[in-house]
């Protein structure tokens, strides 16, 4: 008797381990799956190593987020020192010009106290009389 040559397996040992590997869920070789089903099958079986590295990765999404947070924060104290500093050094300002300078270091102070940032708008008074 001549086997069939569209049969996937060339043996009953072949079809036995295809069998095992299927209902292992694990992958099989007699039809292509993609990338997610494979993934999803991968999880399903390793769920202790899965949930490891989800909380692995939310953990340094919010480390890198807080890690962001402080260097924008640090960046506006250092604006915040730069426009204390500016206003000792301007020495032909005018009453009004240094008004305008306290004004807008009190709006970085308070937009600093909200966690917020600077705007242009808010930042384009120090430019200006800078200049």
């Amino acid at each position: 008797m001549q086997s069939d040559p569209t049969d996937p397996f060339p043996s009953v040992q072949a079809f036995a381990m295809e069998l095992e590997a299927y209902l292992a869920s694990r992958v099989v070789t007699s039809y292509e799956r993609g990338t997610l089903p494979t993934l999803q099958e991968w999880a399903s079986r390793n769920r202790a190593l899965t949930r490891t590295l989800a909380l692995a990765t939310l953990l340094a999404v919010l480390f890198l987020a807080a890690f962001q947070a402080s260097r924008e924060k640090a960046g506006m104290l250092t604006r915040a020192r730069a426009g204390d500093r500016l206003l000792s050094e301007i020495p032909n300002a005018t009453a009004d010009d240094l008004a305008e300078l306290r004004l807008w270091r009190e709006e970085a102070r308070r937009l600093l106290s909200q966690g917020r940032k600077a705007t242009p708008e808010t930042a384009s008074g120090c430019s200006r009389i800078r200049s």
